[in-house]
């Protein structure tokens, strides 16, 4: 599936063609949008400075996020892929709740003595794994899906997208490239002044 790059003109309501930006059928509702991206060196630099240094690694998270563009776009979709992002943000966002909720149970349950410590590491262990494996899925959710790969302050580039949704767009791009401006008159920066023909005048 490609990948295109749309100008802020082209997000704008309706400005985009009718073909669903997942997988190409007719259109049934635009749905709004936001996309964030940034650089990926910074999330990195990051990640390392957190086991090596953790408040340098608070400083360049907030450094990090104050570097993070958005751009919102009404993205074609059709009917089957209508709430195509809202389920994936389900899907990523719930399961953290849920781990997070086990979490501070274990914790109250250790604290209060209510739980046997073999049983307490059997559940942390589980929890650990379960963590694992969410982190594994929302990076999937998160790759997998259409995504801002780089955001300007002009455009937004987005991959991938269904290839007949490129190829309306470039079809676009080339009627609105083809269409003729108006019809100026021809405009001359030095007129002179008619020869006369009348040889009363010579």
């Amino acid at each position: 599936m490609p990948r295109i790059c749309l100008t802020l003109s082209e997000v704008r309501p309706g400005a985009l063609p009718p073909a669903c930006l997942v997988c190409g059928r007719s259109v049934s509702v635009y749905v709004s949008k936001q996309f964030s991206w940034g650089p990926t060196s910074s999330a990195v630099i990051s990640l390392l400075s957190l086991f090596l240094c953790p408040p340098v690694a608070i400083i360049l998270f907030v450094i990090s996020r104050s570097q993070v563009k958005r751009m919102t776009i009404h993205a074609p979709l059709c009917e089957r892929h209508r709430h195509y992002w809202a389920w994936r943000t389900f899907w990523i966002t719930v399961p953290l709740l849920v781990l997070v909720a086990v979490v501070i149970a274990l914790v109250a349950l250790l604290l209060s003595e209510m739980i046997a410590d073999n049983a307490y590491y059997l559940v942390l262990l589980a929890t650990i794994f379960l963590l694992m494996v969410w982190a594994a899925t929302a990076w999937y959710l998160s790759h997998s899906g259409i995504r801002a790969v780089e955001i300007t302050d002009y455009d937004i580039t987005l991959d991938p997208v269904s290839n007949a949704f490129a190829e309306l767009v470039r079809d676009d791009r080339i009627a609105k490239k083809g269409q003729a401006g108006p019809d100026w008159e021809a405009y001359d920066p030095y007129p002179r002044a008619p020869l006369s023909t009348d040889p009363g005048n010579s």
